[in-house]
């Protein structure tokens, strides 16, 4: 269950993949996404109360971004409160249990149609957890190392920079950067759960190729070779974590 509601909540979270407050239209979204995620459990107090906060949650956050402009900080902050409220009702406290036509499911899927599409059954839970740790790395994390920038001083910014953002970039170099760290972390997750370790040096001297002459410049070079590094080392421990659970 933790699995499934934490995967929505992460789908739903991926219209902060674009720079900026998003809109009032696109967070009630948001909340209807996440709160139409609870339709497959069966009905309880404790269901409702997840809704409830969840859609709280985001709205309270929501009123949060207009006042402030660490924006990155805030939205990392909201998926752990909301990872919380999901830990929380998938406890064996909450009693919550997915309606009966759905716990039916998995199996009904595993016997008729995966031996169709592979050669042997596909264990769903496993599978939603990869899908999980997926997600992550590619939308959660660039949240979170754009946070930690920031509070290194090193923001990059489209615009011309003024302190704290001392590193100007145009945007299309900016948008790049964003989208390249975004495939480095993706194909890092896959090699790690892969085991292909070794092969992880080779994506980071790609990345270090495209960027050669900008290195030259010290800041930059500071803030590309810190956002590297939190990059990797987020994307290999959520595969790692994934690899254990899923083996």
């Amino acid at each position: 269950m933790f699995t499934y509601l934490m995967n929505v909540v992460v789908i739903s979270r991926l219209v902060y993949l674009r720079d900026g407050m998003v809109g009032r239209t696109t967070i009630a979204v948001v909340v209807v996404v996440q709160t139409l995620a609870v339709a497959v459990l069966e009905p309880s107090i404790a269901v409702l109360a997840y809704a409830v906060l969840m859609a709280g949650a985001n709205l309270l956050f929501y009123r949060l971004e207009q006042r402030s402009s660490a924006t990155n900080g805030l939205r990392v902050l909201l998926l752990g409160l909301q990872a919380l409220l999901t830990a929380a009702l998938s406890s064996s406290a909450a009693n919550a249990r997915f309606q009966p036509w759905l716990r039916a499911t998995p199996g009904f899927l595993a016997l008729y149609t995966w031996p169709a599409l592979f050669s042997q059954p596909v264990d769903l839970g496993k599978a939603g957890v990869v899908l999980l740790g997926f997600l992550l790395v590619a939308n959660e994390a660039n949240l979170l190392i754009r946070y930690v920038l920031e509070r290194f001083g090193l923001v990059a910014t489209p615009m011309p920079a003024d302190p704290p953002y001392l590193i100007s970039l145009d945007r299309p170099a900016y948008s790049a950067g964003r989208y390249i760290g975004i495939l480095e972390r993706l194909l890092i997750y896959i090699l790690v759960l892969n085991a292909q370790f070794a092969t992880i040096g080779l994506v980071l001297a790609a990345k270090s190729f495209a960027r050669f002459r900008q290195l030259e410049e010290r800041q930059f070079a500071e803030y590309v070779l810190i956002g590297t590094l939190l990059s990797v080392l987020v994307a290999i421990l959520v595969s790692l974590v994934v690899r254990a659970l899923v083996s």
